[in-house]
């Protein structure tokens, strides 16, 4: 299957294609065409309720956009959850995931645990959707005007997958569960440089503060290390979709 990347910045959603998506009309009352889940934790109830009063009232938002909060619920404390609950059954909009919390793992555990299991889900939710969507619960969404375009991207690439958001590349650790070498693009050099530099050539420290955050991988290990520190442990590397808003059809 090929793949369509289309890349822009979350924060210019309506602006960079404002003027083409004013051409699109959008279709009145038909099914969801877009599942937004919306990661956060239960303590964010002020995040949620500022969502709800404001970017969520958007015209389309309950009918071709439908949203959901997600919570990973695995592990809550009891009080924690039955809270949870109570504002469920008071808005209708979030859904419980069959994932850890993160207490006592990486952060990234539980993220990409939940963008998996939302990704499983989000077809139980919207059955129609054309498109499954990752936000941050501190997003902010102009809903009409991003299905517009997403609609307008859609044209004529019927059977084609296509990712809308930001993209970096990582090395992926597979021993500790967190992404290393950071960068925005694919360069396989830079993939291997601390390895080397902690093997004995430190010629590929290229300045003096690269160098101290190359022994920091030394002395604090893999979850101090930006880069990967050991063949055996990581794996890729790959491009990984990141930022506040993620659309995949």
């Amino acid at each position: 299957h090929r793949l369509l990347l289309v890349v822009t910045k979350p924060q210019a959603v309506c602006l960079r294609f404002a003027s083409m998506a004013a051409s699109v009309t959008l279709p009145m009352r038909e099914p969801c065409y877009v599942a937004v889940g919306v990661m956060t934790v239960p303590h964010y109830r002020n995040r949620r309720d500022a969502a709800r009063q404001t970017w969520m009232t958007g015209s389309n938002v309950g009918s071709t956009v439908v949203v959901r909060f997600l919570i990973r619920a695995g592990g809550l404390h009891p009080d924690v959850l039955a809270e949870a609950k109570r504002e469920q059954d008071e808005h209708g909009d979030m859904t419980f995931l069959p994932v850890a919390s993160e207490h006592g793992s990486p952060p990234q555990r539980g993220r990409v645990l939940t963008l998996h299991a939302w990704t499983r889900r989000a077809t139980a939710v919207c059955p129609t959707a054309r498109w499954v969507s990752k936000a941050d619960d501190d997003v902010y969404i102009v809903t009409v005007d991003w299905e517009a375009q997403l609609r307008m991207i859609a044209a004529g690439r019927e059977g084609r997958a296509m990712l809308h958001g930001k993209v970096v590349w990582h090395n992926w650790n597979v021993k500790h569960f967190v992404p290393h070498s950071f960068d925005y693009s694919y360069n396989p050099d830079n993939w291997r440089r601390v390895i080397d530099y902690l093997g004995g050539d430190e010629s590929r420290a290229r300045f003096p503060d690269e160098r101290r955050r190359f022994e920091l991988c030394r002395t604090h290990g893999a979850r101090q290390c930006e880069w990967c520190p050991a063949e055996a442990e990581c794996t890729g590397p790959f491009p990984f979709p990141t930022g506040w808003l993620i659309t995949m059809s």
